[in-house]
């Protein structure tokens, strides 16, 4: 049997209410009495309507997840630009930074020469002061840092690692050794 004109466009309506729809909800939305749900349960039998009705909403979930992954991609093209400028924005302003303090650490260390090579030492401190700050930002510039910190043990060795309480029992003990071969009394509090 061959769908009829009727039957189609009320399956099309049914096919679009979405996943909640229920044979009751289109009786109602087509202003139909309750008991026309029995010729909708009825064309739904014979032209296989949920079969039709879950494909249909199989193609439409899959549609909403491609349009999810093509927003999500599209959120990260743009991510990824606007990070890439600011990268590019960052590395412009770091170039001209090295320009400008090069230049300027430059001047500084040629007046030190010359106030050394005249014997002036006023100002001095001031001239290495700006040679100081010329040479951080030139090193911030670059990615390099400004200061190191290293950690060494005695005479630069590693580092000796002590549980620090048995270290303070066997100083006590030491210390109270000591004391009994003073003569020192024990303290008995």
């Amino acid at each position: 049997m061959h769908e009829t004109s009727k039957a189609a466009a009320v399956y099309a309506m049914y096919e679009a209410m979405g996943p909640e729809r229920t044979y009751p909800k289109l009786a109602a939305a087509l202003g139909k009495h309750s008991g026309y749900t029995r010729q909708i349960e009825t064309w739904a039998s014979q032209f296989h309507w949920q079969a039709r009705v879950q494909a249909y909403d199989e193609v439409q979930r899959e549609r909403e997840r491609q349009q999810r992954a093509a927003a999500d991609a599209e959120r990260a093209r743009r991510k990824l630009e606007r990070e890439l400028r600011r990268e590019a924005a960052r590395d412009k302003m770091d170039d001209d930074r090295a320009g400008v303090f090069g230049a300027e650490w430059v001047k500084a260390l040629k007046a030190i020469n010359n106030k050394l090579a005249d014997g002036d030492t006023r100002g001095l401190m001031g001239l290495v002061s700006v040679l100081n700050r010329a040479l951080d930002e030139e090193r911030l510039s670059l990615g390099s840092p400004t200061q190191m910190t290293a950690i060494m043990g005695k005479d630069g060795g590693a580092i000796e690692v002590v549980n620090a309480h048995d270290e303070i029992q066997r100083r006590l003990a030491s210390l109270a050794g000591a004391n009994r071969a003073s003569g020192v009394p024990e303290r008995t509090d």
